[in-house]
């Protein structure tokens, strides 16, 4: 196996419209009718089964000569991945190859946000200049909410040149009211398609040598209300006027049980070849002879094809482009009904027979739809075994885990295609436990996938927090792995980055990734992209680099955008340190909005998923000031950490909370819960120095003060020599609240000029709140340290005389203008990165008061953005001049 991303598996027959039969009768008024579609952004002909939906949008195509796109629906579009596989590939053939870029998404990337990815091709579709029909065939079969919800949002903003046309058995969800009222909606129903009088004697006339009177016509059309399927069944056998009135009857009493009337009237009279072949074929949603034949045993079935054809009964042929033929939809749901009645077990026989037949004539996809609807494990494997690979690479991972499920774990152990596959669909959803006892039963079976197999038990070695032995495996997989196996190249490397994080090593981490970036984005492995942007983010915020993590956070959100992959699972990771440095920096409305994403992504992890939505909401409600909400999140908290083992990086952020939230009194004081993993003789890590603070604010709280005081000072010390500039920084503000002694000030200055860079202010406000504060004539103290009214950020006061300012006018303006008191109190507040309208809280003032101050500030300092004025401020609290 090696790591090629082929394009996904594509079913022709879905992207043709069915051929014009012979015997068609023309509709000139609905066609003419039809025309008013180029004008309306959305057409929907609603009516159910056999009102000749499908046929007439069609015959409307062909006439006209129009560009468009054919989409036949089905179950499978249910898919997000299938749906966008399709559908965009089938846009971008009907554009002329109009759709590069989201073509080339869906064939190399899973595709989870299917709102985006219509977007995009919208946009490319929009550079058309002749008009664009899209036909959405089979509306009702949809009923996936993701799939809707894309669809919806996309005709709201169709480009003029496109028009979009869908049949259904009934309204679908789409929001269509909107369009409705806005005149943007061509509707037709049942009413308009059912056939009139004229209509009903001309197919007569068409039909029969004999001349049915005005009388016939209406008992006709009041027996079936103009339902043009049921008038052909009447006709179909009839050789006079008396055989319509017979027929006309028993279709009407027959109601409901149109099965019967189908087979007492139609199957049964034909020859038993034929009556058999379309009781087995109806398996299928799309069917060509060398299939039937496949699945018949037998060699004839193109003629019967044809004979079927050439009576008029039920074939219709897709275009000349796939070859192929389908059944109508209620023709063939009746086939199906009767069969299932007949024989349940003689039919799930078929139905798997006719995926091994898909199988062997290269329709993997129609196999995987037929092996879905059956409890098979043997074909499950078949299909698996055919092609899960191609199916996994293209981004079918939720069709290729529905495979998996029903395989037993000695059916995968010994297959070493399906134990790769469930391998890594596990791993997608952090199921590395499970992972495991698979791949140490199983390495000794496939030695020729052996450093595949390493690089999975090197993932999950960093989850349970064995990272020497992480960088062992992946480390000894990289010098196996062929220059072929390129994915797996770059999950080894990307894991080797992630290991050195874990170990505390920045620079070494940061080389990894970038080099893991690098082999991903040569490949265009776009998950493995935003896999290390999360981790080189996480790397720059452990360094104090938080602006710069931001930076890779933004840049990782917009690819996961433009890709349309932005629903990952692993983009919580990305997501949570985002979020914590947003309510650090007091950008609340934000950190909510991203909070509520993350907690969706992770949902598939159920109760297990919950523990840090439920922290960073009580992170928030802190920073917020809003003790009411602490007790009920820390009980959850308490609750999930109890019931379930979590990584130590998560313990650590659930016991800040919890000691925050218990000691303001929230929630009973209690013990703090360890980690599972988290047993360490000295900290290594950023999140294992949270741990051992944790413990030493505990101890705080507990009154045990000297000895909190030793532990923090020593986590400083450790931090610094290990280059963990943000747990240095913590430990070091902790160490100054609580002791005004040399070593206390020595902490202060040496965390002071880090403040204005990262600015923890959340951790601040907490820290004075746990704490309580004292005054110190430090400098800079009480700016950082005081809370704010409206809310807690530090305000600075500035005399005339305040060296800084001194300092500023003196080395930095540019003209003869002196920035003033209040311009450097807005100054300041710029350098800690506070919007405009915080600021003016701040400052008591109207934000257009603020903004007034900003531009007299960029001409006198000569500056013209936020990031100028942030730099001037760092290298103004740093003591340098102005270069």
């Amino acid at each position: 196996m090696t790591d090629a991303l082929p394009n996904p598996a594509i079913a022709p027959y879905k992207l043709v419209p069915p051929a014009q039969a012979v015997s068609l009768l023309s509709r000139p008024a609905l066609l003419n009718w039809l025309d008013r579609a180029l004008h309306f952004s959305v057409t929907l002909v609603q009516a159910p089964a056999g009102f000749g939906k499908t046929s007439l949008i069609s015959a409307w195509l062909a006439e006209r000569d129009l560009d468009a796109l054919w989409y036949s629906l089905d179950a499978g579009d249910n898919d997000p991945a299938y749906f966008a596989a399709h559908f965009i590939h089938g846009l971008h053939q009907a554009t002329n190859l109009g759709c590069p870029n989201s073509d080339a998404l869906v064939s190399r990337a899973s595709v989870d946000r299917l709102d985006q990815l219509l977007a995009k091709a919208m946009v490319e579709v929009s550079q058309r200049q002749r008009p664009l029909c899209l036909v959405l065939d089979g509306m009702q079969l949809v009923t996936e909410a993701k799939v809707l919800t894309a669809l919806r949002l996309w005709i709201r903003a169709l480009p003029p040149n496109i028009h979009v046309v869908m049949t259904s058995h009934q309204e679908p969800a789409l929001g269509l009211s909107a369009l409705r009222v806005r005149g943007q909606l061509l509707e037709m129903g049942s009413e308009q398609l059912a056939f009139q009088q004229e209509e009903l004697a001309a197919l007569l006339s068409d039909r029969l040598d004999v001349t049915v009177s005005g009388a016939t016509l209406t008992t006709l059309l009041d027996s079936t209300a103009g339902w043009p399927a049921g008038l052909a069944l009447i006709c179909h056998n009839a050789r006079s006027e008396a055989d319509l009135l017979d027929a006309s009857q028993m279709l009407n009493a027959a109601g409901a049980h149109l099965e019967t009337y189908l087979q007492q009237e139609i199957l049964d009279e034909l020859p038993p070849p034929q009556r058999a072949f379309l009781s087995q074929v109806c398996v299928f949603d799309r069917f060509d002879a060398a299939l039937c034949d496949r699945l018949l045993d037998q060699q004839n079935s193109q003629s019967l094809i044809d004979q079927l054809r050439r009576d008029g009964l039920f074939i219709i042929a897709l275009d000349s482009r796939s070859g192929g033929y389908r059944l109508p939809p209620l023709i063939r749901q009746t086939l199906i009904r009767l069969a299932q009645l007949q024989s349940p077990e003689t039919w799930r026989d078929g139905c798997i027979k006719a995926a091994y037949a898909c199988l062997d004539n290269g329709q993997a996809m129609q196999a995987a739809q037929l092996a879905m609807r059956q409890d098979d494990a043997d074909l499950n494997q078949a299909v698996l075994n055919s092609a899960g690979l191609d199916l996994y690479r293209s981004g079918q991972f939720s069709l290729v885990e529905r495979l998996l499920a029903p395989l037993d774990a000695d059916r995968i152990r010994q297959n070493a295609d399906l134990l790769l596959l469930k391998t890594w669909i596990w791993l997608l959803s952090y199921r590395e436990e499970e992972v495991l006892p698979l791949l140490r039963q199983a390495e000794a079976q496939h030695a020729d996938t052996r450093p595949e197999y390493a690089v999975a038990r090197a993932q999950a070695a960093i989850n349970r927090e064995n990272f020497a032995a992480a960088r062992q495996l992946a480390g000894q997989a990289l010098d196996q792995l062929g220059q072929d196996r390129s994915v797996s190249r770059t999950l080894a490397t990307s894991v080797l980055g992630q290991a050195a994080l874990c170990a505390g090593e920045l620079e070494l981490a940061q080389r990894h990734l970038q080099t893991a970036e690098q082999l991903a984005r040569a490949g265009q492995f776009t998950q493995q992209q935003l896999w290390v942007r999360c981790l080189l983010a996480d790397v720059h915020s452990v360094a104090g680099d938080w602006d710069q993590a931001l930076s890779i956070q933004d840049d990782a959100v917009q690819l996961a955008r433009e890709r349309c992959v932005e629903p990952l699972m692993h983009l919580e990771f990305l997501y949570r340190g985002r979020i914590q440095i947003l309510t650090e920096r007091g950008r609340w409305e934000e950190a909510l909005q991203h909070l509520d994403f993350a907690s969706d992504l992770i949902e598939p992890l159920g109760d297990y998923g919950l523990l840090n939505p439920l922290v960073l909401r009580g992170r928030l409600a802190l920073a917020r000031g809003r003790d009411t909400e602490l007790g009920s999140l820390a009980l959850q908290v308490r609750r999930l950490l109890t019931q379930h083992p979590y990584h130590s990086d998560w313990v650590a952020q659930a016991q800040t909370f919890l000691l925050a939230a218990e000691h303001l009194g929230a929630a009973p004081v209690l013990p703090l819960p360890t980690a599972q993993h988290g047993q360490f003789a000295t900290p290594s890590n950023h999140f294992q120095h949270q741990l051992a603070r944790n413990a030493a604010l505990e101890k705080w709280l507990q009154g045990q003060s000297d000895r909190a005081l030793k532990e923090m000072r020593h986590l400083a010390g450790l931090a610094q020599q290990q280059g963990l500039l943000l747990p240095e920084l913590h430990a070091r503000l902790l160490s100054a609240l609580w002791s005004d002694d040399t070593q206390g000030e020595s902490d202060w200055h040496r965390a002071l000029p880090w403040l204005p860079r990262v600015r923890p202010l959340a951790s601040l406000d907490l820290y004075r709140r746990l704490c309580s504060t004292t005054e110190r004539t430090w400098t800079d103290w009480s700016l950082w340290w005081q809370p704010s009214a409206a809310n807690r950020r530090p305000v600075a006061s500035v005399a005339q005389g305040d060296p800084r300012l001194k300092r500023l006018n003196r080395h930095w303006v540019s003209g003869h203008e002196q920035v003033t008191a209040k311009e450097f109190e807005v100054l300041m507040l710029l350098g800690q990165g506070l919007t405009n309208e915080a600021i003016a809280q701040c400052l008591h003032v109207a934000p257009s008061t603020i903004k007034s101050h900003i531009r007299r500030l960029y001409r006198k300092l000569d500056i013209s953005d936020r990031n100028q004025a942030r730099a001037l401020v760092e290298r103004l609290l740093d003591g340098s001049q102005h270069q």
